[in-house]
């Protein structure tokens, strides 16, 4: 397999280091509480929380719920795609130190 097709290790450590103040962002932009997240997604209310308060971070299942509601804004917050040959068409988030794209 060519290089090209793994990932950037850096890229994927800074996913990993962020995503859970992602996730915790999206949720307080998009929705009004942790009930409303947790009717949203199917989880108890100490999940939402969790999530709400950047504590913990999602699942799968939840990744793709958001991904079918908001896809445009989840790709936002995700910083560039590097070393996939652009297969992610993340925009760019403020987390990543430039303004999103439009």
């Amino acid at each position: 397999m060519s290089p090209g097709k793994f990932p950037d290790p850096a890229f994927v450590r800074s996913i990993r280091r962020n995503f859970v103040s992602i996730w915790s962002d999206y949720l307080r932009d998009n929705f009004v509480s942790t009930a409303h997240v947790a009717v949203t997604f199917g989880v108890d209310e100490s999940t939402a929380r969790g999530w709400w308060g950047a504590v913990t971070g999602p699942s799968g299942f939840a990744v793709a719920i958001a991904m079918t509601i908001h896809p445009e804004d989840i790709l936002r917050r995700l910083p560039p795609a590097r070393r996939w040959g652009g297969r992610l068409r993340a925009g760019c988030s403020r987390r990543w130190g430039r303004a999103s794209a439009a």
